[in-house]
């Protein structure tokens, strides 16, 4: 394993946290003092939280392309994983899973098949654990970039903020994959998020960012949990690492192609995990 692509993936922890990377990741990004989000702006969030919290089923396939710049002038990296959601109103049957490249990260699920609590596998932890949902879900914010509680949360209606506690604000119109979008912008220091909607039916068709982070080193609680889910021969050099700043710009473009309220085949709700992970260590 690389040091510098370990180090890169583990920074999510504390990019996952920032407002550029979530609508509801529970990071309140204000905006100016006296401002007020516009008609447009309310309309918009309230119809795409209203299209996900009544959608009698959901399916998606998505990607998450990053592209990290060091401060530092050194290599450009770029990261891509693809994701997966299934949801099944009636029953409660619901998927999520996504896999990147060969990392340490590299495939992880949360399932279950009716209402209770849930099944999760992760391939650098291969044994399957029972789950309640929200915590499994949120357990995978960071390496997910934040795809496994985007759109969950708006399934299952917990991202009912209001477009102040968001800071978002109209930002135009464009094309996203060929589906007309409106826009919404939220700004922070260096950092901006923006939701590209669906003009014709709400939905929610990619999430760009733009973040400048890494520039103190990660807290030490924040080692101790990363460095606990590494193999023992690497955790000297990547604590070592940790505790230097490494300021860098990433860019993200997250992808969404939703489908709504289509019958979803029961089979997607079920996971047999592989005999043995494909580890990369």
């Amino acid at each position: 394993m690389r040091i510098t692509t370990a180090f890169g993936v583990l920074m999510l922890g504390a990019t996952a946290t920032g407002c550029a990377y979530s609508i509801g990741a529970g990071e309140r990004c204000d905006p100016p003092a006296g401002a007020a989000p516009s008609a447009a702006t309310t309309d918009a969030l309230a119809q795409m939280y209203a299209r996900y919290a009544g959608a009698r089923s959901y399916e998606d396939r998505g990607t998450v392309v990053e592209v990290y710049h060091p401060d530092d002038g050194s290599a450009e990296h770029t990261r891509r994983i693809d994701f997966e959601t299934a949801f099944d109103r009636a029953t409660g049957s619901f998927r999520f899973e996504y896999a990147g490249e060969k990392t340490f990260s590299d495939r992880h699920v949360i399932w279950r098949s009716g209402s209770g609590r849930a099944h999760r596998w992760w391939a650098i932890q291969p044994q399957v654990q029972e789950d309640d949902l929200d915590d499994g879900l949120a357990g995978m914010v960071g390496v997910s970039r934040t795809t496994s509680r985007t759109v969950p949360s708006m399934l299952f209606g917990a991202a009912g903020e209001t477009p102040r506690d968001r800071g978002y604000a109209a930002d135009g119109e464009d094309v996203a994959a060929g589906v007309p979008c409106v826009k919404l912008s939220a700004h922070r220091d260096e950092n901006v998020s923006t939701l590209w909607i669906s003009k014709a039916d709400h939905s929610l068709r990619r999430v760009t960012s733009r973040s400048h982070l890494g520039g103190s080193p990660m807290p030490e609680e924040q080692i101790a949990r990363a460095l606990a889910q590494m193999p023992e021969a690497v955790r000297a050099e990547l604590a070592e690492h940790m505790r230097k700043p490494h300021p860098f710009v990433v860019e993200s473009t997250t992808d969404y192609a939703p489908v709504f309220d289509r019958p979803v085949d029961a089979k997607r709700f079920e996971f047999s995990p592989p005999a043995v992970a494909d580890r990369p260590y």
